[in-house]
């Protein structure tokens, strides 16, 4: 996702100012008229609850920090919750309900955040579930059986794969995991960018090498086969080891 930094630190900002903000109004549910001019509300409890809300949406907004690639809808959710707020806003305003020190709360809740949050759901585009239906329906149309592409490669190494796993944590920036499978027994597994899961095994009591790491690609992964050698290098290319060549995968 281009510019994933910086958008895991604007989420993070409006994650902090919507607690903040939401813990301070339900608390104080009388500072926006008191700041303003305008006479104590009657059911500040309404207020509080309105910061409760915008609380709420800072746990939310977390959850795209935690994975920017999968937060579009909780983004396009925002961005439409503050449109309607400054619509809402002027409207108060012109029929004079609020005064014009009021466009406090649309200018700091709301307008700011437009522009970065229209560049993140550019960005972050398309989301998720709709790039699943977009593959579907493509290999639907197509008529293409398989949803996800396997590439395997093989290779020899005197390693265990408990230090072949210690060499890929010091060599890639992913985190890889032992699992244990039926078909496999031990094996580590990781994640390297959203879509593309790699996963190394040991053959046992089989001809041809000893290890064999395979990638799989599921459509809407933003990595390409031709992304994976250079992957693939930077990872064994410590792990001192040899004869790597394509090898058949398994689904």
């Amino acid at each position: 996702m281009p510019r994933r930094r910086w958008h895991r630190g604007l989420f993070l900002t409006a994650g902090v100012y919507n607690l903040c903000w939401g813990f301070w109004s339900a608390i104080d549910s009388q500072w926006l008229f008191r700041f303003t001019g305008m006479a104590p509300a009657n059911h500040p409890e309404i207020f509080a609850c309105l910061g409760m809300v915008v609380g709420l949406y800072g746990l939310l907004y977390f959850e795209v920090v935690r994975s920017p690639e999968r937060g579009w809808m909780i983004a396009a959710v925002g961005l439409l919750g503050k449109l309607l707020g400054v619509i809402a806003a002027i409207a108060l305003i012109r029929r004079n309900i609020w005064p014009p020190s009021a466009l406090i709360v649309p200018l700091t809740n709301d307008v700011i955040w437009l522009a970065p949050f229209v560049l993140y759901l550019r960005d972050a585009w398309p989301p998720p579930f709709w790039r699943s239906f977009v593959d579907w329906a493509d290999e639907e149309l197509e008529g293409k059986p398989d949803r996800h592409r396997v590439v395997a490669f093989e290779f020899d190494s005197d390693r265990s794969l408990a230090e072949l796993r210690a060499t890929f944590h010091q060599a890639g920036s992913t985190t890889w995991m032992e699992r244990d499978s039926e078909w496999h027994g031990e094996y580590i597994s990781s994640v390297l960018k959203e879509g593309c899961m790699a996963k190394l095994y040991e053959r046992t009591g089989e001809p041809g090498p000893r290890y064999v790491i395979q990638y799989k690609l599921e459509p809407f992964s933003e990595v390409r086969e031709s992304d994976l050698l250079p992957i693939l290098v930077n990872l064994l290319l410590p792990a001192g080891v040899r004869d790597v060549k394509p090898a058949e995968p398994y689904d």
